[in-house]
């Protein structure tokens, strides 16, 4: 990953050229009629949405969240940007096995041979924040969910570049809310972080939901767990909007 400097250069030098190319777009609008802007809109935010996109595959970190999040609001968002950032849902970049490796052992103060009677290098899943991996455990199929390395610090540096973007943009673009928007994600970025609390919130849906027949909420295996490292009993399922 780039380091601190690089980071916010990469940031903000995406910004920059994303807003640069609607100011321009809107100038000479003014200039050539409505209709010059309405035949180049939807070039203009495709080509956007795949810059974006690349800045943060490239920066990951909060930037692969930010792009989740984004993608998610079908109602204000441009269709044209749905598409590239949707990807960014399912196709985040993991860490190598080493890594993780390493990861568990800090963790759970043993090695993954040790701990696990198989466990799969290939991730299931990668997210902004951790990656999934399949594993078995005392005879049961499991899934263990990882911390990237250094992921916390890198978090706090994305939300303080993010926070001034925010900023920035709120003054510009007259967006009412979005300061508001912006501390609720550092505070479910924070949340995010705390497996232990994942864990137990977990436990607690299962316990009231035990009524239910039609919902099940996988295991949470406390003695395998910790605040950077969860896992639970797997469970075969299809993504939501599929």
């Amino acid at each position: 990953m780039l380091k601190a400097s690089a980071r916010k250069r990469k940031a903000y030098w995406t910004a920059s050229v994303v807003a640069m190319s609607y100011l321009w777009l809107y100038f000479r609008s003014k200039l050539f009629g409505r209709r010059y802007w309405l035949r180049r809109i939807r070039q203009k935010n495709a080509k956007n949405a795949q810059r974006l996109k690349k800045t943060m595959m490239e920066l990951q970190g909060l930037f692969i969240k930010a792009g989740q999040l984004i993608s998610t609001l079908s109602n204000v968002l441009p269709e044209e940007f749905r598409g590239p950032l949707e990807e960014l849902q399912d196709h985040a970049p993991p860490h190598s096995y080493d890594a993780i490796s390493s990861a568990i052992k800090r963790e759970l103060v043993k090695p993954i041979q040790e701990i696990f009677e198989r466990f799969d290098q290939v991730p299931i899943a990668a997210a902004s924040i951790g990656q999934a991996h399949r594993a078995r455990l005392n005879g049961e199929e499991v899934v263990v969910k990882i911390q990237h390395p250094q992921i916390e610090a890198l978090l706090h540096l994305d939300l303080s570049i993010i926070e001034h973007l925010v900023t920035l943009f709120a003054r510009f673009m007259k967006i009412k809310g979005i300061e508001h928007l912006y501390r609720q994600v550092a505070q479910m970025i924070e949340e995010e972080l705390d497996y232990v609390q994942e864990a137990v919130s977990m436990q607690l849906i299962k316990q009231n939901l035990a009524y239910d027949p039609k919902i099940y909420i996988p295991k949470v295996f406390t003695a395998y767990s910790s605040r950077r490292v969860l896992t639970i009993e797997y469970c075969e399922g299809v993504k939501i909007s599929d």
